[in-house]
């Protein structure tokens, strides 16, 4: 006899012998790793800081070739703006962490005010990368040195600008209904995403900021 999950087929042409399996009663969502999308994010996360990675590597073994780094006339934009993005980007980060832990127990109000405040600062966010791109003192094309900081700004406002659209989407979704039990893993999952939209930011201003700041006309042997 077969067990309670396998049932043999009895339907008008079916083969004899074919069993099913009976799945009704399994869980339609999932959190951590019994999530399929839990891994995908960390692939992406995984690929994506590779690219960052190298991208920062190159500049290292680019600067190392160069006798004054950065360049004579590559002007940064204002540090009061770069800051400002890099504030606002880590501010951005609590109430996302605030609707990440609400989501394990599917509290939806606090869910709904952080997601609607990490979308609004995030967006403010997204205004302030603009001044930056705006004031950058020089051309992609300018030197190597250009290629590389404009090459940091294009991938990760590639990035910015997908994490606040997603914080929006996610945000309208919440407030518009119906929001299911499956919607909670898809508040975390984006919750990675956009700490490491901060995270990678973070790093990459550090690098080329301070390199500017520090060691700006230093010779590199």
């Amino acid at each position: 006899m077969n067990g309670p999950s396998e049932l043999r087929a009895e339907a008008p042409g079916a083969h004899v012998g074919r069993r099913l399996i009976e799945v009704s009663q399994l869980p339609t969502y999932a959190h951590g790793h019994r999530d399929p999308m839990w891994w995908g994010i960390w692939m992406l996360i995984a690929i994506e800081g590779m690219m960052f990675a190298l991208l920062a590597t190159s500049y290292f073994y680019v600067r190392g070739n160069y006798s004054e780094w950065p360049p004579t006339g590559a002007a940064q934009p204002p540090l009061y703006i770069t800051a400002s993005t890099v504030v606002l980007l880590l501010i951005s980060c609590v109430p996302v962490f605030i609707a990440y832990r609400a989501a394990w127990d599917g509290d939806l109000r606090p869910i709904q005010l952080g997601m609607l405040g990490a979308t609004i600062i995030s967006a403010v966010a997204l205004v302030a990368r603009g001044f930056e791109l705006a004031t950058i003192g020089y051309n992609w094309n300018s030197h190597a040195y250009g290629s590389l900081v404009w090459s940091f700004y294009f991938m990760h406002t590639f990035h910015l600008i997908s994490g606040v659209i997603e914080n929006a989407v996610i945000t309208a979704l919440l407030f518009a209904g119906p929001v299911e039990k499956k919607h909670m893993a898809d508040v975390r999952i984006g919750a990675f995403y956009w700490w490491f939209v901060v995270v990678s930011w973070v790093v990459l201003w550090a690098i080329f900021i301070g390199d500017d700041m520090f060691f700006r006309s230093s010779l590199v042997s």
